[in-house]
């Protein structure tokens, strides 16, 4: 059962994508109750054939292509509409934030949330 999703939009990201999966996917180890969803929010540096090469086969990652640019924002509504989990959140594709700290906030939210509720 996916209990949280991440989206995280990228734009020409590809220099950034080895260390962004394998920081996802280091973090998440054997865990299979978060789904990370990567949109390609119109790249045009080769982003999604490498992404797509990056992830093959680990279905905690599902990957959505948008043709043309349409802003950051765009790009997170996109990934939103995708998820089926009942914690969402996003987080950016150029590292700003390393991903075992985007798993560590939906941990922590978990702890507190069935602690006060």
């Amino acid at each position: 059962m996916i209990k949280a999703s991440v989206v995280v939009p990228c734009f020409n990201e590809k220099d950034n994508l080895t260390e962004l999966i394998g920081g996802f996917q280091q973090a998440l180890k054997n865990r299979q109750d978060i789904k990370i969803i990567v949109v390609d929010n119109g790249s045009t540096d080769g982003s999604s054939q490498f992404l797509n090469s990056l992830i093959l086969g680990d279905r905690r990652f599902h990957t959505i292509r948008i043709e043309h640019n349409q802003g950051y924002g765009h790009g997170i509504l996109t990934g939103l509409n995708a998820c089926q989990s009942e914690i969402l959140g996003w987080t950016h594709g150029d590292l700003q934030t390393p991903p075992a700290d985007v798993l560590q906030a939906i941990d922590i939210y978990c702890r507190i949330k069935r602690h006060y509720w």
